[in-house]
């Protein structure tokens, strides 16, 4: 299998950053910048090429046990009948905005690091469906106040690249008279999550 050319998961080709494990002849073993590593069984690797569809939600939960240090899942039939059920993870829109806001804050965001993200590679993040739906989160949390970013560059379909993608901890300059939303004093008081977030 050492023809592969893109991720199964989300049909991304793969550049220099890739690397497999080739250990274990059973088993596709690789990582990848948008989905951190991904294990899955050559049959069921098989089955997702022959459906031609990828799947945004084991791309979603392959990057987020990457980004937390754990092992991700090994994808096979078992796995896609019983053990993704344990899994937890956003399916509203809002609920998408929130696990992405978590994740800058847990990074370093309650630091006020700043982030460089871009849709195609980081929509996994989010558990999102694609590049689409990661620029209408990024575009609802900027308009929610919760984040705030020096520049974006949009080009091909879709692809959106963020700078200095930060939290929020200032007044809305375009309207002195309203306090924005301080999303780092806002996870200190995760009971407000879905309350804060208004339409």
């Amino acid at each position: 299998m050492t023809d592969i050319k893109s991720c199964i998961l989300t049909g991304h080709q793969f550049d220099g950053s890739v690397k497999f494990d080739t250990s274990n002849p059973l088993i596709i073993d690789y990582q990848f910048m948008s989905v951190g590593r991904v294990k899955i069984a050559v049959p069921t690797y098989m089955d997702f090429k022959n459906s031609r569809q990828t799947n945004s939600l084991l791309a979603g939960i392959c990057r987020n046990a990457f980004e937390n240090g754990e092992e991700s899942p090994l994808i096979n039939g078992t796995f896609m009948e019983i053990g993704i059920k344990n899994y937890k993870y956003p399916t509203e829109f809002r609920e998408k905005a929130i696990h992405l806001l978590r994740h800058l804050f847990h990074k370093g965001g309650k630091d006020y690091k700043k982030f460089d993200l871009y849709s195609p590679r980081d929509y996994p993040l989010c558990y999102a469906s694609d590049n689409d739906e990661f620029n209408r989160i990024m575009d609802f949390l900027e308009d929610q106040y919760l984040v705030k970013w020096k520049d974006a560059s949009t080009f091909g379909r879709n692809m959106t690249r963020y700078y200095s993608v930060q939290l929020t901890r200032y007044r809305d300059w375009r309207n002195p008279k309203r306090t924005s939303i301080n999303s780092i004093n806002w996870f200190s008081n995760s009971k407000n999550n879905n309350r804060r977030l208004r339409n």
